[in-house]
């Protein structure tokens, strides 16, 4: 018999609803990965990102899947670059995209 293989969404369609600047602090196999990522940045940058909206987007690399951890609701580069900065003085990854 042929596995079956759950649906992924195409790459952008989770970000769809949020325009504007997100930072990504990484990208986990694993989706309780990168919400435990989530959870950690906010509680040690709880000011900071007080107002951004943390979400998950799953994407295919090559053959793996992978499940990024964002968070959205910044108004401009600046402030994505900013936030990055912050978060990466407390040991995170922080990459700012556009979304």
């Amino acid at each position: 018999s042929i596995a079956s293989i759950a649906p992924v969404s195409a790459p952008g369609n989770a970000a769809a609803t949020r325009p504007g600047w997100h930072i990504q602090i990484g990208a986990y196999t694993d989706e309780g990965e990168a919400k435990g990522q989530i959870a950690a940045a906010r509680a040690r940058l709880s000011g900071l990102l007080a107002k951004a909206e943390a979400y998950t987007e799953k994407t295919i690399k090559g053959s793996v899947a992978y499940v990024r951890a964002r968070f959205a609701g910044f108004g401009d580069e600046a402030d994505a670059r900013k936030a990055c900065e912050a978060l990466k003085k407390n040991d995170f990854a922080c990459i700012p995209v556009r979304n």
